[in-house]
This record gives C-alpha cells, sequence and structure tokens, in this order.
C-alpha cells in the first residue's frame, strides 16, 4: 500500500463488531472506503488482537468468523518490515503505549494518516500523529 487517509486502530474496528458508541463514524470511513473516495488501512497487529480477544472470549471459530468479516471490509492490513519495526520501536521508546499500539502509531505516522481510535493511551501520540478518538468506555 502506497497511501491510506485514515488508519482504523483495534478499538475502532471493535467499536464496529460490538456496536459501540462512534460505531458509526467508522462505517461511515468504510463505505466511503468502498467507494473508492477514502484509503484505510490497520495494522497487523489488528488482526492478531481481534483474533487472541475473541478466542478468550468466546472460540477459535468464533474468532475466524469475526476475521473474515474483517478482511471483507475496505481495509489494507499493513504488514512489518524493518522500517515499521524500527519506527514502532522509536514510539514505544518515546510513549506510554503499548507494543502493538506503537504498531498502530507506527502504521498511521507512515502515511501520514489520521488514526482512529478509543484507547486515552494515544492522546500521547498527538505530537507526532494526527488522532480522532472516538467516544471512550466509561472506566468502572
Amino acid at each position: 500500500m502506497n497511501e491510506a487517509d485514515v488508519v482504523f486502530d483495534t478499538s475502532a474496528i471493535l467499536s464496529v463488531i460490538r456496536d459501540e458508541p462512534g460505531a458509526d463514524f467508522v462505517e461511515a470511513r468504510l463505505e466511503e472506503g468502498a467507494s473508492g473516495k477514502l484509503a484505510i488501512a490497520a495494522s497487523f497487529v489488528s488482526l492478531i488482537e481481534i483474533l487472541y480477544k475473541t478466542i478468550q472470549l468466546a472460540d477459535k471459530r468464533r474468532a475466524d468468523e469475526l476475521v473474515a468479516v474483517i478482511k471483507s471490509w475496505p481495509v489494507e492490513f499493513v504488514h512489518s518490515d524493518e522500517a515499521l519495526c524500527i519506527a514502532a520501536g522509536e514510539i514505544k521508546a518515546r510513549f506510554l503505549v503499548s507494543f502493538a499500539d506503537a504498531f498502530v502509531g507506527a502504521t498511521a505516522q507512515r502515511f501520514g494518516a489520521l488514526l482512529i481510535h478509543k484507547d486515552p493511551e494515544f492522546e500521547s501520540l498527538k505530537s507526532v500523529i494526527k488522532l480522532k478518538a472516538l467516544p471512550y468506555k466509561a472506566r468502572g
């Protein structure tokens, strides 16, 4: 993939699957992507996170179903290469983000894309990437 206008974090993808607040915004971007008006990317780590979380909460069959649905979307999954690893490592070294979120952030940074997310952890990256926060879940 040579360009992306937006990058979905795992939390944005799950907002659609779980019909959470903000899902309508993500669905509108998916419609734009399907019509060719928007290039959408996501990090390979999002597939991993969705797979293992669904296996933990349900089972492997359900996880495979969700991954198939997500892979049918107009989203290009960006896989790791040396440059992405270096960028993710630099983000992880400089900011308080998880290993997975460092790859998501590096993916958005690679394309100069808007990162759509529901994770307050990404706020620490606002100086290096463009962010669009969907409604955060209530802490409780």
